[in-house]
């Protein structure tokens, strides 16, 4: 292939050193962050000779962001919800987590938010104890929404009761532009109308008024 360069993880040490004692540049990156995320865009576009096409994706996710940031601002933290969320491991997510910076940017109060590690493993007891208003399942588990309510003594968690058991694709939490699709998603069961459109602003420098989720676009090329 003799490629110009490779774009890997950051923790992918070993085929690293391979590339690098191959002579192969090597862009490793491992973005821990909202900013991180956007931050590597930027990065792969001036690597890429795309500077304008990286910057105008960053400025479409941070539109998207600063949006949802005005909807939500002035929510006491009564009107927050409480969430678990479960990896498809079975484990949840903590503090240093993209999982969790985004349930806290939709609004949200993650229970594991104090956790002493980024991927606490969970504990029934304590879930009860939060009684979380809201569980996220990444939609790649094994396990069903029936599963998840019927776990002994789950019947009394207000997400149980209220059906608020909601799956998401995990590769819309991970580090790539898809992330502020994940931030919708979230926004759209924690705070439902709270912001039923979005304004985007086009090539044309046009400001134009869409509905939060639009279900049928045409494409005219």
């Amino acid at each position: 292939l003799n490629p110009d360069c490779v774009i890997i993880w950051g923790y992918a040490t070993s085929a690293i050193e391979t590339l690098e004692g191959l002579g192969i540049p090597v862009l490793a990156y491992y973005p821990g962050s909202i900013s991180d995320v956007m931050w590597t865009i930027h990065s792969i576009g001036n690597a890429t000779g795309k500077r304008t096409a990286a910057q105008d994706m960053v400025n479409g996710m941070q539109q998207i962001i600063d949006n949802i940031a005005n909807a939500i601002q002035n929510l006491t933290e009564d009107e927050k919800p409480k969430v678990y969320f479960e990896l498809k491991s079975g484990k949840s997510v903590g503090p240093g987590t993209l999982t969790n910076e985004l349930i806290e940017m939709a609004g949200g109060i993650n229970i594991y938010r104090n956790a002493t590690t980024k991927y606490p493993q969970p504990s029934s007891e304590f879930i009860i104890d939060e009684n979380p208003d809201i569980i996220v399942i990444e939609d790649q588990s094994q396990k069903t929404n029936s599963d998840i309510a019927n776990q002994e003594g789950w019947d009394k968690i207000t997400a149980v009761k209220m059906g608020n058991i909601f799956r998401i694709n995990g590769q819309l939490l991970t580090s790539s532009p898809r992330i502020v699709e994940g931030l919708t998603t979230f926004v759209g069961w924690f705070h439902p109308g709270a912001q039923s459109t979005i304004t985007v602003t086009d090539w044309r420098g046009e400001n134009v008024t869409l509905p939060r989720y639009p279900q049928r676009i045409v494409s005219l090329g």
